[in-house]
């Protein structure tokens, strides 16, 4: 009996230390002192009562003595009926772990599980009758190409920027340091956010993880997975989870565009621009088609070819040279519509040159990424259902050519594509669907420099 009673005043110090660090320090919930103090009692009941070669009954009846005892005491000398029930039963899992486990030499590991699982079940109950989560939001659909862009596309629509965002208020009369970490399956890494949270303040986290390359090149169909979330509490570098969930998702294929979006109050968001992810002047093909284009001129961009032949005019032939390359590659086109709205799957030009068919947008995209490659800034020219190429005739100028890259997949001569990509933009530019917006321009230089759009997979562009 003395050694039980030795046992109790040693785990009635746990509790009024617990207590009064509590009414101190309400962040803190265990000292160093705490600390010791278990380890202290862990030891005694480790070395005096339990491992001592007693039978099972006897283990059995020590074990109840000392559940009946402690939980008297407890509830006897702790005002908070629930901190107490928390401690005790912290204290009971413990104590039959113990006796189930056989730590005989391994000290060290005893002490771990019984401080982690006093520390984790006294803070996390506490957190968690203190941290309200008011609100889950997550994307029940999710583009896989724009994921990095989330944040500026809803940049009007805080509850969107993540794939989940998570509202959580704080109603203690203490501050406490949050992390809220997710990921999509195997597709991403793990996003980890940690903010402090004020007493009585509400805050908004959201989760936005970075999709790892090899999963997006991975992702030729869509995939149903799960977004993983999790909120932790940290205190004393320790990290208590008070809530774990995964909610379903759908993540699309990695060619899949989406046109547009509708906001919480249904009003769509234009994604056009974002058709500058699919012009990738950095892959392979380009430069082997670059070589056959400069044995019929010279590519070199918006510089001088000679001082007799306009720079506007050495672009002109430049694009005529890809125009009969790309000619011989034998595409084929296919007669497609495009609505400008939902999702579409669209080719990069990577899988355009490997399948040897485009509709209208999967050739202007290839084009455009051929002629960024050399530096000639492309347009991409974008009309109810179709579209066609522009550029830049000379380095910041403000005038344009245009081409019908569907005719080059028909035979046609260049000069003949160039004239009815003239003619579709006058007829554009005269019906006033520039200016309604029914019709529009993409500016691909001018995406990159304001708004940092990059091809898929880049951060930037380098030359």
């Amino acid at each position: 009996m003395r050694k039980i009673f030795l046992i109790l005043f040693f785990i009635s110090l746990i509790i009024f230390n617990c207590a009064s660090n509590e009414e101190d320090n309400n962040n803190n919930i265990l000292s160093s002192q705490d600390t010791q103090v278990i380890k202290d009692t862990i030891y005694i009941i480790n070395k005096d009562t339990i491992f001592l070669g007693f039978d099972d009954y006897i283990k059995d009846s020590i074990y109840y003595m000392l559940r009946d005892s402690i939980y008297n005491m407890i509830l006897n000398q702790v005002d908070d009926s629930v901190v107490a029930h928390i401690v005790l039963d912290s204290i009971f899992d413990s104590l039959y772990y113990i006796y189930s486990r056989k730590y005989e030499n391994d000290l060290d590991s005893l002490y771990n599980i019984i401080y982690s699982n006093i520390y984790n079940d006294i803070y996390s109950n506490s957190a968690s009758n203190y941290i309200d989560i008011l609100a889950i939001r997550w994307h029940s659909s999710i583009t896989s190409s724009f994921l990095s862009y989330y944040p500026n596309i809803y940049k009007y629509f805080p509850i969107l920027r993540g794939i989940v965002n998570i509202v959580l208020e704080n109603t203690a009369n203490t501050y406490y340091i949050i992390k809220v970490e997710g990921y999509i399956g195997d597709y991403t890494e793990n996003d980890i956010e940690t903010i402090i949270l004020n007493p009585g303040e509400i805050d908004t986290v959201n989760i936005l993880p970075y999709i790892k390359p090899t999963a997006l090149d991975s992702l030729n169909e869509g995939v149903n997975t799960n977004i993983y979330l999790k909120i932790s509490v940290l205190n004393n570098d320790k990290e208590v989870p008070i809530f774990e969930n995964s909610y379903e998702t759908y993540l699309t294929s990695k060619n899949t565009f989406s046109w547009g979006l509708y906001d919480p109050s249904g009003n769509f968001i234009d994604l056009s621009n974002y058709i500058a992810l699919w012009v990738t002047p950095n892959v392979d093909s380009i430069q082997t088609i670059l070589h056959e284009a400069a044995e019929i001129y010279p590519i070199v961009g918006y510089q001088e070819v000679a001082d007799t032949i306009p720079i506007s005019e050495s672009v002109y032939n430049q694009v005529k040279a890809i125009y009969e390359v790309l000619q011989r590659r034998g595409i084929l086109y296919v007669d497609n519509i495009t609505t400008y709205e939902g999702d579409q799957k669209i080719k990069f030009p990577q899988e355009v040159l490997e399948t040897k068919n485009a509709n209208c947008i999967e050739g202007v995209i290839l084009f455009a990424s051929i002629l960024e490659a050399i530096g000639i800034n492309p347009l991409i020219v974008l009309i109810p259902g179709h579209a066609f190429l522009g550029w830049v005739v000379e380095k910041n100028s403000t005038t344009s050519d245009f081409l019908e890259t569907t005719l080059a997949w028909d035979g046609a001569s260049f000069e003949y594509a160039n004239n009815v990509g003239r003619d579709e933009y006058n007829q554009e530019l005269l019906n006033g669907n520039f200016d309604t917006g029914e019709s529009q321009i993409v500016d691909i230089k001018f995406i990159r420099e304001n708004l940092e759009i990059y091809p898929i997979g880049l951060n930037k562009l380098n030359f």
